[in-house]
């Protein structure tokens, strides 16, 4: 992904909250070793001080590596990025203890456990007093579980006892605060105002077994009821939102788009704009004829939104809180006079043993009473009964690493990306009906056609569609490389990748580019083919909420002036295809990549053949590697390698002009010119190109250069990740999947779309090209 100038802006905002620091620092001025492994401490970050745990010191540089309790990323920032940014250096000027945490043993003899009884006399617990929170007791058992009890319930003694314990605590100037207590606080806070959730019941759950298919037998039936289809000429939904009190537009994030099966309704999930976690996050109802959406309906603190059924405003959300275990409670919740009220609130995995696998990882809607979730590390699906909490139908993923999935629009079935292949699951008979062969190929996305008659998977090069009354592929098509987004919905009969780019499945084009602001990417949402979208902007830009169409108006005008499918393709099975392969002979080839391309090569080895690779001349060992990788995956595809062709896939992978980087190694403000240190180096292009007598049909790649935002690997110096921001991209050309269908592409855009729109407040502007013809590129 290519940071523009927008993207700039937010790496300036974070870049002074990451550390990029070589072991080799010379900043060892004070004694460190007061601190050691395992210390609570907290850290000065600007003038806040937050907590952690130390995880290494360094004696002889003075560094002190501290894990912080949360990430200073912002949450819209990917997992994995905030996780690594945790753990960063500090000299120990920036360092103090974490105040003591009073004794557990202390905390019970201060407040020991007691009967607690309320004012009709028929109930009773036993439990140890915590605190005041407004009009509630709060309240914690002995299995360490919190509740809260009004304190005009509590008969009068106890209401008593509460009020006396409550007001010790606010005059005694000597009590003991410490992070850790804050921390538990607020991991409890939502906990402790509700009552305990309950628990989900397996018992008689059905299993889903893997099963194997000697041929293929799954028919799939189409929906009772049509979903629907959109006319370009219904009129489009535009609908202001409003602005979130204290909020900085250019932060803020969408967190859904949920629209009913009609599209009459939308309910908008928004983040307050802000550097930070736990920023507040809304709702709000937009309901087509009104002239304005609802208020914003605020979700708990510290929650993240799973999903949404606008057709019976029906929500679900769970804790989003750092650590194992503690994100294991799933709300569903209804809007009612402007707030959210409970409707269910429970624990899904509170059976499992091993803590991480309690959280919950995500959930949808199924229809009434029935949901579908997974826990953390998507170990399982379980579909549930929300009327009675019970666990319907088990269905085990192990070992699968991130969970990519899809549900049929009429939530009949489920298609799973495994390592080996799609499996397809009925819902509703709780059985693996069938398996789709990947052939190696890592699908990040997969989607149903409304009526079921098609599944589509994409990869970071390449959509293909199968036909699901045969299993047979019958499209491929190759897309606009993207390695950070995999987004895939149907929309109509197209096929809309990452809510941008339309593609024409019977021609095999990139139809339309729908793209936002300064071509960052809006959320969107399809139903009955229409895309609703609240458009990404600046501050002085309006947030609104439109849908529209798909294809839209011009798209379907510019789609009649098409040729037939056959008669736009340039690329067809059989055609023959030459390799020109410039790689620079100080290019090396790591391990893995090594052993990708030569698997790559044994795959498609032909009878006779071993697939192994000899070298004649060492210093073109990489070339030599890539091009019969590329050739078994061109013939894979169809194509008939040779010499020389009027077709050319072309491979270039060679050093760019060296250049200097200064880069702030510290995290001080304002920033001083001893924070800054240099280094040169050396950028390197990997790029792959198909073109046919010289007009290119489709291009991959980039020249790997660190960008605005450099993040040091664990155990990894500065200069190392330099390098590895900047070294040769190999892994390009490893296990690439060609297309024997080329078709066409068009003018509109570099990435070879027929037409360009973009999304802005005031709704779909339509491009048009330096000559002024519409449908073209923006000027």
């Amino acid at each position: 992904m290519i940071a523009n100038s927008v993207h700039r802006r937010v790496f300036a905002a974070v870049a002074l909250l990451l550390a990029c620091l070589t072991s080799g620092s010379a900043l060892a001025e004070q004694n460190n070793a007061n601190f050691k492994v395992g210390d609570r401490v907290e850290v000065k970050q600007f003038d806040q001080w937050k907590p952690g745990k130390v995880v290494s010191v360094d004696k002889q540089s003075g560094w002190i590596d501290v894990r912080l309790d949360e990430s200073d990323l912002p949450a819209s920032f990917p997992k994995e990025m905030r996780e690594r940014a945790r753990t960063q250096k500090f000299v120990v000027s920036d360092l103090r203890r974490a105040a003591r945490p009073a004794t557990k043993a202390a905390a019970a003899a201060a407040n020991p456990i007691r009967k607690w009884t309320d004012r009709s006399n028929k109930f009773s617990i036993e439990a140890r007093f915590e605190g005041l929170d407004g009009g509630n007791v709060k309240l914690i058992k002995a299995d360490g579980k919190h509740i809260a009890v009004p304190l005009d319930k509590l008969a009068d003694d106890d209401a008593t006892y509460a009020r006396d314990e409550a007001k010790k605590v606010e005059e005694n100037p000597f009590k003991e605060t410490s992070a850790d207590d804050e921390a538990v606080a607020a991991d409890h806070e939502d906990e402790a105002s509700e009552a305990p959730a309950k628990k989900g019941v397996w018992k008689g759950v059905k299993t889903v077994k893997p099963q194997s298919f000697k041929a293929w037998s799954f028919k799939p039936v189409a929906p009772a009821t049509a979903l629907g289809t959109a006319s370009a000429a219904e009129a489009d939904l535009l609908v202001p939102l409003g602005d979130i009190p204290d909020s900085k537009k250019f932060f803020e994030k969408v967190d859904g788009i949920y629209p009913s099966k009609d599209g009459a309704r939308v309910i908008v999930g928004r983040d307050k704009g802000d550097v930070g976690e736990h920023l507040p996050a809304y709702l709000q109802i937009v309901e087509a004829g009104k002239s304005g959406p609802s208020e914003l309906i605020a979700l708990p603190e510290a929650t993240a939104l799973l999903d949404v059924d606008a057709d019976s405003s029906l929500v679900m959300y769970r804790p989003a809180i750092f650590g194992f275990g503690k994100n294991n409670v799933l709300t569903m919740a209804k809007p009612e006079g402007g707030k959210l009220t409970t409707v269910e609130r429970w624990e899904p995995y509170s059976e499992e043993d091993y803590q991480p696998h309690r959280d919950i990882g995500n959930a949808w809607f199924l229809g009434p009473n029935r949901i579908l979730t997974h826990n953390r590390d998507g170990e399982e699906l379980t579909v549930w009964d929300t009327e009675h909490l019970k666990a319907l139908i088990n269905i085990p993923v192990l070992d699968i690493g991130e969970l990519k999935a899809a549900i049929s629009p009429d939530h009949t079935l489920l298609a799973v990306v495994m390592k080996e292949g799609i499996a397809i699951i009925d819902l509703a008979a709780g059985k693996h009906v069938a398996t789709i062969p990947t052939g190696g190929q890592d699908y990040r996305a997969v989607a149903f056609q409304a009526d079921n008659s098609h599944l589509a998977g994409l990869t970071t090069d390449i959509l293909t569609v199968w036909d699901l009354t045969t299993g047979k592929e019958t499209r491929s098509i190759n897309v606009v490389q993207n390695f950070f987004e995999h987004d895939l919905k149907w929309a109509n009969d197209f096929l809309l990748v990452n809510n941008r780019h339309l593609y024409d499945v019977d021609h095999r084009v990139l139809l339309w580019d729908y793209h936002g602001s300064m071509g960052q990417k809006s959320q969107g949402a399809v139903q009955s083919g229409r895309l609703f979208v609240v458009p990404t902007g600046d501050e002085k830009s309006e947030t609104t909420v439109f849908s529209t169409a798909v294809p839209h108006a011009p798209a379907l005008e510019m789609l009649k002036s098409l040729p037939s499918a056959d008669a736009l393709l340039v690329v067809k099975p059989g055609d023959e295809v030459a390799i020109d392969v410039d790689i620079d002979p100080s290019v090396t080839v790591p391990d893995d990549v090594r052993k990708s391309l030569e698997a790559s090569i044994r795959s498609a080895a032909r009878p006779g053949d071993d697939g192994k690779v000899v070298f004649l001349n060492q210093n073109r060992a990489a070339g030599d590697l890539v091009r019969k990788a590329l050739a078994a995956s061109l013939e894979a595809a169809g194509l008939k390698v040779v010499d020389h062709a009027d077709l050319v896939v072309k491979v270039v992978c060679k050093p760019e002009r060296q250049q200097k980087l200064r880069i702030n190694v510290d995290r001080r403000f304002p920033v001083r010119p001893g924070d800054f240190v240099e280094r040169t180096i050396t950028p390197h292009a990997s790029t792959m190109e198909m073109s046919l007598k010289g007009e290119t049909l489709w291009t991959r790649g980039y020249v790997a250069r660190p960008g605005g935002l450099i993040i040091v690997n664990e155990g990894e110096t500065l200069d190392q990740c330099l390098q590895r921001l900047s070294q040769p991209n190999l892994q390009l050309f490893s296990n690439f999947k060609f297309s024997g269908y080329v078709a066409r592409p068009g003018k509109a855009t570099r990435d070879g779309a027929y037409g360009v729109s973009q999304f802005t407040s005031q709704g779909l502007v339509d491009g048009k090209s330096a000559d002024g013809s519409k449908n073209g590129v923006f000027e």
